[in-house]
């Protein structure tokens, strides 16, 4: 039987008894409830499926021998919906298609120009051609020798966003994280993107660290992160 997995740009992360999916295509969220996250859990041998049948027959009082049928059900649903794929389909990976370069354009004293164009670039890019096609976008650019200090680079940002008024402003976190996270890496620190989510009320939020710390972010602490691109990118959570 050909084992699944989930396709590259899906991101998904337990929260409570539930799993909150994300698709990079679609900027989409999904939220299984616990039986549903449980059949996602074993489609994936986490845990084996034997375990999985046991715990739902005890949870839900139904027999094992009805959970299969359900349990193919799903899988199917979350073939077609394109959110697992069958090993050897496709790299479960956001390898660029080219090798990675390292970004060498940092304009000293006039950084926050470089800080404007990513900003611009990336609302851009965001709009014409999705997240998931940034997140490629970014995963080429590999931080050098950083040119200044984490706190110059930022302070030189927030000017920038003073030249910059986002059409979605104030909910414009994805756009921004996404220009501050390329910037940062101009710069050569290895910063990380993050994207996480909390479940009640649902809510997803985007920032970006630097060795473990959110920079320009107070919020990132009430978020469980499901996705993270950068030194550190593991895929899922």
């Amino acid at each position: 039987m050909p084992r699944l997995h989930a396709a590259s740009p899906i991101r998904h992360v337990g929260i409570d008894d539930c799993r909150v999916i994300l698709d990079l295509r679609s900027a989409r969220y999904f939220i299984l409830d616990p039986v549903a996250a449980l059949m996602w859990r074993a489609i994936l041998d986490e845990p084996p499926r034997e375990r999985f049948f046991a715990e739902i027959a005890a949870r839900c009082d139904v027999f094992e021998a009805d959970l299969g049928a359900d349990l193919k059900r799903f899988e199917t649903q979350c073939v077609e919906s394109g959110l697992l794929v069958v090993d050897g389909e496709q790299p479960d990976s956001l390898a660029p298609a080219r090798a990675p370069r390292t970004e060498s354009a940092w304009l000293g004293r006039f950084s926050f120009l470089s800080a404007l164009h990513c900003l611009v670039a990336t609302n851009r890019l965001l709009k014409k051609a999705g997240l998931y096609a940034v997140y490629r976008r970014c995963g080429q650019t590999v931080p050098g020798a950083p040119r200044t200090d984490l706190a110059h680079a930022v302070r030189r940002f927030g000017i920038a966003e003073n030249f910059f008024v986002s059409s979605r402003a104030p909910d414009d976190c994805l756009s921004r994280s996404l220009a501050l996270f390329r910037f940062l890496r101009r710069a050569g620190f290895s910063a990380e993107h993050v994207i996480g989510v909390r479940r009640v009320p649902f809510r997803a939020h985007a920032w970006v660290e630097c060795d473990g710390e959110p920079v320009m972010d107070a919020m990132a602490s009430r978020f469980t992160p499901i996705a993270r691109l950068g030194a550190a990118d593991a895929g899922t959570a």
